[in-house]
């Protein structure tokens, strides 16, 4: 992940390329998991798109996750 990280920020013309508020991490627990998938489910009613995240057109709310 570092070598695409380094690679990236060196061809662009943007810099910083990264901000340091987002960083990468590996999710290696079920409740970790769980917490990033509602985590995106919840995205557009965060954002006012939809008053629940299962009435997103392109949502995998109702989507039985399986881990």
């Amino acid at each position: 992940m570092q070598a695409l990280k380094v690679s990236v920020a060196k061809r662009s013309s943007q810099k910083p390329f990264w901000l340091p508020r987002y960083y990468d991490f590996n999710v290696l627990t079920t409740a970790k998991i769980r917490e990033k998938i509602d985590y995106i489910h919840n995205n557009p009613v965060v954002r006012g798109l939809v008053p629940s995240a299962e009435m997103w057109q392109w949502s995998s709310y109702d989507i039985p996750i399986v881990v």
